[in-house]
């Protein structure tokens, strides 16, 4: 990890068929500012996934 990343949490990854599901807890979607009907995008910057809010 670079000096400026700081792991916030680890979730186990639960995989069916062709989707794979990761569980953010509350408090990192509080973080994210995301809650029940509210979209998510990932996006790729190298080896980074960045996710984020969709407005």
């Amino acid at each position: 990890m670079d000096e400026k990343e700081k792991l916030l949490e680890i979730v186990k990854v639960n995989s069916q068929k062709n989707t794979v599901r990761i569980t953010i807890p509350r408090r990192i979607a509080k973080i994210l500012d995301i809650g029940d009907g509210d979209f998510i995008g990932y996006y790729e910057a190298g080896r980074t996934i960045i996710i984020r809010k969709l407005q």
